[in-house]
């Protein structure tokens, strides 16, 4: 329901519709941040049952939800044009908004047959005096997608949304000719476009609509908003190619009904354009060098680095110059220094592969929760396209490379001591030869008292291993029947 244009002089000043001079807040406007005051309801059909939201068409005068003074709202229930019933106040009183969240609810009259002919106003009284019509239902309406509010698409793609347009709530089925635009940001250079700019037809109320996100890896020349002019006279900033990693990018885009009676039926669509690791990268994580990744991942957390700098802090207490405790914030998690990038050097000292998975683990684990977690990684939505799969991908990499170092050097052990170990291979399964095993050890610590506490503590260590190892074999006789040889 919007505002009806047809509304006094006095309603639009008492609920500041007119706000300056030379603007009215109902004619068109490019102005995609301005608040329109606007209801709307929804059906329970089974229930017949009216649901309407009026948090966003009242027009409090502050937080305390003061009304404009004198003022009543009221609901008017139509069937082609028809009034069926009285009006239904709308209790704002402090209690009622307290208990009813902004919502309020009515039944569907017996009546009211067919809800495509069911018609909802907002009426208004000052002083008790005669109704009249605030808020009404516009012939034509607007939908994209299923009723979608915003988009976000991945730098250079391409995503096919439907528009849908209603008229007196049925597809409507004749031509209806929409007209699509891209709207400029102050904050952001322009990311998003629809592809077909030009009239679109509506066929029997649909349209295909292709919006369009620019390549921010590789961008052609665009003005930046944010880069200010010294003067007048100078030329707006461009920026190009890579475009910078630690901003947020975004326009609107909208559609608008060619259509010359009021209300202006447009939908305004914000659109957030994320940057993007190459699928390549993703997939030649093992041809990357020690520099390359971590120029991949500092640009991927660089916009957490500048926008949450702060983020994981610790609550603790340092002494003063005077001896005396104070509360301080101690940042425990440095993004930029955070992560351990290890060379393909540094893969035999497993110890610095293991730390780098584990602080992996602790991004992915946060990225990945559920998004009504209070863990998850803040601004998640806004991670880079491919972010994630890229990390798994590295950590794998980790993983598999100190797999190979640890086989190479099992590998080396059996060829330097191939006469030794030819002497007779050592079945696990034969509980015999492990028990040997454990009594070989026990005589290398008798037969050699020379050997230190950390010699020792070596052979202790295996020992338990092998105690360990014959625990778990144990266990498993207890539901296994067939005999197995391992060596």
């Amino acid at each position: 329901m919007l505002v009806d244009p047809t509304v006094t002089s006095e309603l639009k000043q008492d609920f500041g519709i007119r706000k300056y001079d030379r603007h009215d807040d109902l004619e068109p406007t490019d102005d995609v941040s301005r608040n329109d005051l606007e209801g709307s309801y929804e059906i329970m059909e089974d229930e017949r049952l009216v649901i309407l939201r009026y948090f966003n068409f009242i027009p409090f005068q502050d937080i305390n939800h003061t009304l404009p003074e004198n003022y009543r709202f009221f609901v008017t229930v139509s069937q082609n044009e028809d009034i069926l019933s009285s009006p239904i106040d709308i209790d704002l009183s402090k209690k009622a908004i307290t208990r009813d969240g902004g919502i309020c609810i009515f039944p569907i009259s017996k009546s009211i047959q067919g809800l495509d002919k069911f018609r909802l106003e907002i009426k208004v009284s000052k002083n008790n005096s005669r109704l009249q019509t605030f808020l009404k239902e516009p012939r034509y309406d607007l939908i994209l997608n299923d009723n979608q509010k915003f988009l976000t698409l991945y730098s250079g793609k391409k995503e096919q949304c439907r528009l849908r347009i209603y008229e007196d709530n049925k597809l409507c089925n004749t031509n209806i000719r929409i007209i699509s635009e891209s709207k400029n940001n102050a904050f952001s250079p322009m990311v998003a476009w629809w592809s077909n700019p030009n009239i679109v037809t509506v066929d029997r109320g649909t349209a295909a609509c292709i919006i369009e996100a620019r390549d921010l890896e590789n961008s052609k020349e665009v003005e930046d908003p944010l880069l200010p002019k010294l003067s007048e006279n100078e030329k707006p900033h461009t920026i190009s190619g890579e475009l910078p990693w630690d901003r947020y990018y975004g326009n609107y885009v909208s559609v608008k009904i060619d259509y010359d009676q009021k209300p202006t039926i447009k939908l305004n669509v914000p659109v957030r354009v994320l940057h993007s690791v190459s699928s390549a990268y993703v997939e030649k994580i093992d041809l990357l060098d020690k520099e390359k990744i971590q120029d991949i991942v500092s640009k991927m957390l660089s916009y957490y680095a500048r926008y949450y700098p702060w983020l994981h802090v610790t609550y603790s207490y340092i002494k003063d110059d005077h001896g005396n405790p104070k509360p301080v914030y101690l940042q425990f998690l440095k993004l930029k220094e955070y992560l351990d990038f290890v060379s393909a050097d540094d893969i035999h000292d497993w110890h610095s592969c293991q730390e780098a998975v584990e602080k992996i683990n602790h991004f992915l684990e946060r990225l990945e929760r559920n998004d009504d977690d209070w863990k998850k990684m803040p601004r998640s939505r806004d991670f880079p396209h491919n972010g994630i799969e890229f990390l798994k991908a590295w950590k794998s990499s980790l993983l598999n490379k100190v797999m190979q170092d640890i086989t190479e050097n099992k590998n080396k052990t059996i060829d330097d001591n191939k006469n030794i170990i030819a002497q007779g291979m050592m079945d696990v399964n034969e509980w015999s030869d492990v028990e040997n095993l454990v009594d070989g050890l026990d005589k290398i610590v008798e037969l050699l008292p020379s050997l230190s506490n950390e010699e020792k503590k070596i052979l202790l260590l295996n020992k338990i291993a092998i105690y360990q190892f014959m625990l778990e074999k144990v266990n498993e006789a207890k539901f296994q029947t067939k005999h197995q040889h391992s060596h």
